[in-house]
């Protein structure tokens, strides 16, 4: 849950301020004019963990600043508490610090990493696996956003795969970068995707990817009752 990004579908200059796809290998992704930022698509790495945990309360920031409050979301604490879960999810042998995005979980073991496709990871306590995963870097290699496909979570599900995850560095909204992460964590399979029924401007980027509203709705305790809305494709 929990996904934002009003991307266009094409790159342009930085503005201010239950199913698997295949694998790709990391690409780069330019515009016609030179002078334009490119972005490279890849798979993430223990490494990216305190960058992606960054990215990741940035773009709460930006998402659901209006609605949510406090450390456990925004500032350092919540920087840190994303780094742990972002440094669990991406090592082998043990399972995240949180949920999808809920409070920490305890780690446990789970199933090793050598019995997943090549460029997956298995799940978490609150996103079950495997996981696709894929970020996108700038030129320095620095995280920018990424995306998560997962087996769907709902009871019962309407698609097999779930767009469970996607944000982006502010910075690089509408920059093309989100509509890369959907295809390269979705290719063109039929998904679903829960958003925040107040986010009008993901909506419309959903809706541009061939997601349609299909009049699910629930209310998040955990998220101070926001109301998230599914669509489907």
């Amino acid at each position: 849950m929990r996904v934002t990004d009003p991307s266009s579908t094409a790159a342009r200059a930085r503005p201010r301020g239950r199913g698997l796809v295949r694998p790709a290998s990391a690409r780069v992704c330019q515009t016609p004019s030179v002078a334009s930022p490119s972005f490279t698509l890849d798979t993430p790495r223990p490494a990216d963990a305190p960058a992606l945990a960054r990215v990741h309360v940035r773009s709460w920031e930006a998402a659901y600043g209006h609605v949510l409050s406090g450390e456990k979301w925004f500032g350092q604490p919540a920087i840190q508490r994303r780094e742990a879960q972002w440094t669990q999810m991406l090592a082998p042998g043990t399972t995240s610090a949180d949920g999808a995005d809920g409070a920490p979980q305890t780690g446990a073991p789970r199933a090793a990493d050598s019995a997943l496709p090549a460029g997956t990871f298995p799940g978490t306590p609150g996103l079950p696996g495997p996981l696709t995963i894929r970020i996108g870097r700038d030129a320095d290699g620095t995280p920018l956003g990424f995306a998560v496909a997962a087996p769907s979570r709902d009871e019962p599900p309407v698609r097999e795969l779930e767009l469970a995850i996607l944000y982006l560095d502010p910075d690089w909204f509408g920059t093309g970068l989100g509509a890369a992460l959907i295809e390269a964590t979705l290719g063109d399979a039929p998904a679903s995707v829960w958003v925040a029924e107040d986010n009008p401007r993901a909506i419309r980027f959903y809706a541009k990817h061939g997601f349609t509203l299909d009049g699910a709705r629930k209310v998040e305790p955990m998220y101070e009752g926001l109301v998230d809305v599914r669509m489907i494709r």
